[in-house]
């Protein structure tokens, strides 16, 4: 996509430097105070005592963006020239992948007071405070001084939700697997959980996904979610969605079409395949074309086939995002083989590692799994992800690999593994040799110790990790300590990680859920962090009248403490929640009153600090109609006090997910549409958005999607038109040989 050209000027000045010449080829450089508190980006100069660093210059960079910025000459500097009658010299040296668009080299006139550098943004710029270039200035051989640039890079939050087959064929009172993608296409950690809506008596499991994701920028994670369909179902076309949900906001949704069948006609079929072709035509006058394919399901009783391909045309612009949101996504192939004793996976693997091992690491390459009698052994090899998302096969400098081997005897399963681990990309690496122990049946739950070497690129230690799980009629407990030596910097989650979490049923209408987390970690790019927290949340159900009532009081606190200065978040909050349920129609409400407190304090400098409280709102209200769902809801979030220059926002949005048209009972044609007004307070006037899709189902297995959006956030003058954006899509389903 053509990226939006963002023109920024960081003003910032340098530091003068500390008393004057007395002689004619030699000058006084910056005070020992103005070095101690330079930021360190420059470390290999340190063998260079003639070249003293000066105070930072600060700039806001977009991602992707173009940044021109101002370096003034030090002060120091300047007077040498002119003492000497000699130009400046100068040479731009960029750091962290920023591009210098221009000279990289030259001189300055002795009347200039300032260098105008051009920076060109990485599209891929992790978000926070990072080194972009370091500018040199020198006169002669004697006066020398080199300016760090740095540029501010804002947080842009893009997860994105694949799922690998929209149409599904499923048996009543049988289960149906659902495979599915999340990827972070933005340029920040993102924290977020999974939720499913399905219809009233169905079930639902998330399998190799855990509760709580923590997905860094440029990382993948698949998960499994499985469906029970009740024999009570209703024969047709069923709609299910999964969503992701970060901070009570949806980051992602995606929904699964169902045709729901007798259980004979079910058995006798095999895996299902489906080719797909989708094109799509973007406002900016770009237009792209994409192909995929999906084949999943039971090659016999024992086992079962899973396989993707997605290619898309690569053309530049806005019509990508049609693509993906049309089930299209730039992501590498997969294919799979599950059975009990031999697991093949190839393309796109993640593999399932330990808290010292490496947590939920993904990459291009292939993984297995062989069980015999006692023994599983498992392998992968991989290569990380690489920068380009559209290149099907793009893979990144570094390696992972590792193997496992586990044995089970007495009920006690014992395993031994090896990782070695590099990613350029993340500047992440680890060499681990770790020994786990899991025992069931201790005090009713399964108690998992694990000890082990850690080798990363700082040093190395030794890392201990030991988990308590129990879940007993309606108590469940979950309790896990961690010391992983190199944390987030050796794929861990943290350098120290102390979590609890326990749910209790006091009868059949009161249940108590609590929780509690405290994470040390350091990392280079944003420094030392910490994190607490605590949630406690009592739910009160009333079943006869299918509505429960629950109060929600949390607290967190955040603190991170890098070389460029310290930012420190906490709030307390406690919120009411209100859920009811008659037939197919639900009612949700939620409330949230908060105080919260940030402070940032910069290296030299102090922001004021934001403290006041807020208000998070939303209630929504919904029903199943013609095998699909329809839903409007509400959400407002508020500042006030000294918080109140916070942006606020209201959200009024009414959503139509595959609704089946009356009176198409030949072709059935299912309709889609969902509106949203978004009003952010004055002087800002509300923005509209919408989407629109039908969808006819054809004989043979044919299914043509066509849909329009209009998305303000996204097509507008600024970045290249403004407008529709529409995309047709072509499946064809059709069931293998079992």
């Amino acid at each position: 996509m053509v990226g939006m050209l963002a023109l920024s000027t960081g003003l910032a000045g340098a530091q003068s430097a500390t008393g004057s010449t007395r002689s004619t080829r030699r000058m006084h450089t910056l005070a020992p105070s103005a070095v101690r508190h330079a930021p360190d980006i420059v470390r290999e100069y340190a063998d260079r005592p003639e070249l003293l660093r000066a105070a930072a210059i600060l700039a806001r960079g977009d991602p992707g963006a173009i940044v021109i910025i101002r370096v003034p000459l030090p002060e120091d500097i300047r007077r040498a020239a002119m003492w000497q009658a000699v130009p400046v010299t100068y040479r731009v040296i960029p750091r962290n992948a920023t591009r210098v668009l221009g000279g990289m080299e030259g001189t300055l006139a002795i009347a200039d007071s300032a260098l105008r550098v051009t920076l060109g943004v990485s599209r891929f710029a992790a978000a926070g405070r990072t080194a972009a270039a370091l500018v040199e200035f020198t006169v002669g051989v004697d006066a020398a001084r080199a300016v760090p640039v740095e540029l501010d890079v804002p947080t842009h939050r893009n997860l994105q939700l694949a799922v690998s087959d929209a149409f599904l064929a499923a048996a009543r009172g049988d289960w149906t697997v659902v495979r599915f993608d999340v990827s972070n296409r933005g340029n920040d950690v993102e924290v977020f959980s999974l939720r499913t809506v399905i219809p009233q008596g169905w079930r639902s499991v998330t399998t190799d996904f855990p509760p709580s994701v923590t997905l860094r920028a440029g990382a993948s994670i698949r998960g499994t979610l499985r469906l029970w369909i009740p024999a009570q179902a209703q024969r047709g076309q069923a709609l299910a969605r999964i969503v992701l949900v970060s901070g009570g906001a949806m980051m992602a949704t995606s929904e699964i079409r169902i045709d729901v069948r007798d259980a004979s006609n079910s058995q006798r079929a095999g895996p299902r395949l489906t080719l797909s072709a989708v094109g799509a035509s973007a406002p900016d006058g770009s237009t792209a074309v994409g192909y995929g394919a999906t084949v999943i399901g039971a090659l016999s009783d024992s086992v079962v086939l899973y396989g993707r391909f997605a290619v898309n045309s690569g053309a530049a612009g806005m019509s990508g995002y049609g693509l993906a949101r049309s089930g299209i996504a730039a992501a590498p192939p997969s294919l799979s083989v599950t059975s009990p004793r031999v697991d093949l996976s190839a393309g796109a693997v993640g593999m399932e590692l330990s808290e010292l091992g490496g947590f939920m690491m993904s990459g291009l390459g292939a993984a297995t799994r062989v069980q015999r009698a006692r023994y599983t052994v498992r392998a992968f090899a991989a290569r990380p992800y690489g920068l380009s998302q559209s290149a099907v096969f793009a893979t990144g400098h570094g390696v992972l690999t590792g193997f496992s081997v586990e044995r089970v005897t007495h009920g006690i399963e014992t395993s031994v593994q090896s990782v070695h681990m590099q990613d350029a990309l993340g500047a992440h690496a680890l060499d681990a040799l770790a020994v786990r122990s899991r025992l069931k049946n201790i005090a009713g739950g399964e108690l998992t110790n694990e000890l082990g070497y850690r080798q990363y690129a700082a040093g190395g230690g030794l890392g201990l990790a030991s988990s308590f799980r129990r879940s007993v009629g309606g108590s469940t407990i979950d309790l896990r300590a961690v010391h992983a030596p190199g944390g987030s910097r050796a794929f861990a989650r943290a350098e120290n990680d102390l979590t609890f979490s326990a749910t209790q049923q006091f009868g059949e209408q009161l249940a108590v859920s609590a929780s509690a987390w405290r994470q040390r970690d350091d990392n280079p790019t944003i420094g030392a962090l910490s994190s607490d927290g605590w949630y406690v949340a009592p739910t009160f159900s009333m079943h006869r009248v299918g509505t429960s009532l629950g109060m929600e009081l949390r607290g967190n606190r955040f603190l991170s403490v890098a070389p460029i200065g310290r930012f420190e978040s906490s709030e307390q909050q406690v919120g009411l929640t209100i859920d009811s349920r008659r037939g197919s129609t639900y009612v949700a409400i939620r409330s949230h009153l908060g105080r919260v407190s940030r402070t940032i304090e910069l290296t030299g400098a102090s922001l004021p600090g934001v403290r006041g409280t807020r208000l998070d709102s939303r209630a929504s209200i919904g029903t199943l109609a013609g095998g699909g769902s329809v839903e409007a809801a509400w959400a407002s979030q508020q500042y006030n006090g000294p918080a109140g220059l916070l942006p606020e926002q209201q959200t009024l949005s009414a959503r139509l997910e595959h609704v089946r048209v009356p009176h198409t009972r030949s072709l059935p044609l299912y309709a889609s549409a969902e509106v949203q007004r978004l009003a952010t307070g004055k002087p800002f006037a509300p923005t509209w958005s919408a989407r629109g899709a039908v969808t006819l189902t054809l004989p043979r297995g044919m299914a043509v999607t066509v849909q329009a959006e209009h998305n303000p956030f996204l097509f507008s003058a600024a970045n290249g038109g403004k407008g529709l954006l529409y995309t047709m899509r072509i499946d064809r389903n059709a069931s293998l040989p079992r």
